[in-house]
C-alpha cells in the first residue's frame, strides 16, 4: 500500500523543520477556575468526530506503524519516534522498525490536489469514504487534511463475511445487551500536510498533531485555540495553538483506548471526560 501511493501524489522537496523540542513544564496560574464537567465534555465533542449515539468510535487493534514521507530523515524520524511514543502511552502496540506504515504523513506541496488525486486513482486508500466524506476532506479549512480507513467487525473482531453475490454478514458470537454487537477498527490513517506550513515548525508539534488525527480521527477547525493540538494548521488557531498535546487530547486518547472497543460513542465519550475531569488527561 505504502508504495502504491507514492506512486500517486506528488512529494514536495524535503522540507526542513525544527528539531524535537522538550516541553515547557506546565505554568500554575493560582485562582484559575477548574473547568466544570459539561464545560469538559463541549471540549471533547469538538474533537471528537460527529457519529450517531449508537455507533462506535473507531480505534487502532493492531500494531501502530506511523510514516513519513516528504521531511528529511532525522526530521521524518522524530516524527514517527514520537507518534510511536504516544500510541505506546495510551497501551497500543507499535510496530517493529520497517513495518509496513499503517499511520501515514504525506508532506505535499499542496494537499487539496493530493487528497482529489488519490481520489481518483487510488480507491484502496480512500475505500471507507463515500463521496460526501472525500469532498468533506478536500473542504477542511486550513493546511491539512486527514481520515482514516476503518472496517466494522463484530465485538469479537471477526470481520464481515461477504457472500456470493448477497449483502456483507457479521456473525455475532456473544451478543450482549450492554454492548454493541460490533466494533470499528482502524486499518490505516492518512494525514497529508501542504509542504509550506511545516517549514520550520517543530517537529513535534507536527507528530502530535499527526496522531489526534491519526488514532483518534479527530476533527480539525472546531477546538479552541488553547483546547487541542487540533487547532494546529487551521486558519483561525494555528499561530495559537499548542506546542504538544493537551490535557483534552490526552484524555481523549486514553480514554477512546480504554475499556471495550463496542461501547456506543455516546457511552465513549462520557469514559473519556470523567478521565479527564479525574484528572486523567494530565
Amino acid at each position: 500500500m505504502f508504495r502504491t501511493i507514492m506512486l500517486s501524489v506528488q512529494v514536495a522537496a524535503q522540507v526542513p523543520v525544527a528539531p524535537p523540542t522538550v516541553p515547557a513544564p506546565d505554568i500554575i496560574v493560582t485562582g484559575e477556575r477548574p473547568a466544570t464537567k459539561d464545560e469538559v465534555r463541549r471540549k471533547v465533542e469538538r474533537v471528537l468526530p460527529p457519529l450517531s449515539f449508537d455507533h462506535p468510535l473507531a480505534r487502532f487493534t493492531v500494531p501502530v506503524c506511523p510514516g513519513v514521507v516528504g521531511l528529511a530523515r532525522p526530521s521524518a524520524q522524530a516524527i514517527v519516534d514520537r507518534i510511536g511514543v504516544i500510541a505506546d502511552e495510551v497501551g497500543l502496540r507499535v510496530g517493529e522498525p520497517g513495518c509496513d506504515p499503517n499511520l501515514l504523513v504525506l508532506i505535499v506541496p499542496d494537499s487539496r490536489v493530493t487528497v482529489r488525486r488519490l481520489a481518483s486513482r487510488r480507491q484502496g486508500v480512500v475505500a471507507a469514504q463515500s463521496l460526501a466524506d472525500v469532498r468533506r476532506i478536500v473542504a477542511e479549512p486550513g493546511a491539512a487534511r486527514a481520515w482514516v480507513e476503518a472496517e466494522v467487525r463484530s465485538r469479537d473482531g471477526t470481520p464481515l463475511y461477504l457472500g456470493a453475490g448477497g449483502p456483507p454478514e457479521l456473525a455475532i458470537e456473544s451478543p450482549s445487551r450492554v454492548a454493541l454487537s460490533f466494533r470499528r477498527d482502524i486499518v490505516a490513517a492518512y494525514i497529508v500536510i501542504d509542504a509550506a506550513s511545516v517549514a520550520g515548525r517543530d517537529t513535534t508539534q507536527i507528530a502530535d498533531y499527526a496522531a489526534m488525527r491519526g488514532l483518534a480521527d479527530g476533527r480539525s477547525g472546531l477546538a479552541a485555540a488553547g483546547d487541542s493540538i487540533l487547532a494546529t494548521f487551521t486558519p483561525d488557531g494555528d499561530t495559537r495553538a499548542p506546542a504538544t498535546l493537551t490535557a483534552i487530547d490526552r484524555g481523549v486518547l486514553r480514554g477512546l483506548y480504554s475499556g471495550q472497543g463496542n461501547r456506543a460513542s455516546v457511552n465513549t465519550s462520557s469514559s473519556i471526560v470523567a478521565t479527564i475531569v479525574g484528572g486523567g488527561g494530565k
